[in-house]
């Protein structure tokens, strides 16, 4: 598999597989980090100075974890719902893991290349889906904002000309 293979990175250097994978996970992920929100959970919950091995550790827990799964029973639901309980005391906000999984399926793809069938992807997909509609209710108990229910909080909608513009057409609509 991909993630079991060397690469020859920089200077001729040899590269494992899944390091490869999780640098550009989250090369990917900073892209929607930009108030580094993320990157505080992963700092909080650190120990080590080396924390792109922390990092990399934890992408391989996920992925060994979701992979383990083989049915729906009392103690995978225990997991699940004990993983939502952890999340939760760590601050991870709701809409962090939308963005999580959807980082996650698109570097899988990417990495998978022409692997990346439709069956394989919709495979991720489930195996997704099922940790979520277990884990998400007890992590996000409680912690959602009005204004998380939108992963875009700093929308064009929030400009000073956007807001000038929706005033001044609603003073031209008459009333009913």
């Amino acid at each position: 598999s991909l993630v079991e293979q060397e690469f020859e990175g920089e200077n001729g250097i040899k590269v494992a597989g899944i390091t490869i994978f999780y640098h550009e996970f989250y090369k990917r992920l900073a892209m929607f980090d930009n108030k580094g929100m993320f990157e505080a959970v992963l700092s909080r919950h650190s120990g080590s100075s080396n924390k792109v091995a922390v990092k990399g550790a934890i992408l391989v827990r996920i992925i060994k974890f979701v992979l383990s799964i083989q049915e729906d029973c009392e103690e995978v639901q225990l997991s699940l719902y004990v993983l939502g309980k952890s999340h939760q005391q760590k601050q991870i906000r709701p809409w962090q893991y939308s963005v999580f999984i959807e980082t996650l399926l698109n570097t899988l793809a990417s990495q998978l290349g022409v692997g990346a069938t439709a069956d394989v992807m919709h495979a991720w997909v489930n195996l997704f889906a099922f940790v979520l509609q277990s884990m998400l209710p007890p992590a996000i108990e409680g912690l959602t904002l009005a204004n998380e229910l939108n992963v875009n909080t700093s929308s064009i909608f929030d400009t000073y000309d956007t807001v000038n513009e929706v005033s001044k057409s609603q003073k031209n609509v008459p009333n009913s």
